[in-house]
């Protein structure tokens, strides 16, 4: 959670330092919409896959592409302290998390947008 909120400040500071140093923040603007866009896209895509293939096989592959060792068995002491609803749990939080802060992002760029093109 701190994360999340550590880089979504963080990426809102940089917006803000940008709209005072930049001549040109319809190019800021036309950013933050396309990547707030693109974010969104992707979360989407993501749940569409987890309905296609189900969380666990989802789970099971995110683990075979990012973690290239054999140490991640049915029997670790990771899945005996937290079951997999609680992965599950996490990741609906992690997509919501960053579909919000999409949101957000996108939305600033849409207001620089209309400032700049001075629509009230």
């Amino acid at each position: 959670y701190w994360l999340f909120l550590g880089t979504l400040v963080y990426v809102l500071a940089y917006a803000g330092v940008n709209l005072f140093w930049r001549k040109d923040r319809r190019r800021l603007a036309w950013g933050l919409i396309f990547g707030g866009g693109l974010t969104i896209v992707l979360v989407l895509a993501v749940v569409l896959l987890d309905t296609l293939v189900g969380f666990g096989e989802l789970w099971y592959r995110f683990h075979l592409v990012f973690f290239s060792n054999e140490f991640w068995s049915a029997q670790g002491y990771m899945l005996k302290l937290f079951p997999q609803e609680f992965f599950a749990d996490a990741a609906v939080f992690c997509g919501l998390v960053t579909v919000v802060g999409a949101l957000i992002l996108g939305g600033l760029g849409w207001w620089i947008k209309r400032q700049e093109s001075g629509i009230n």
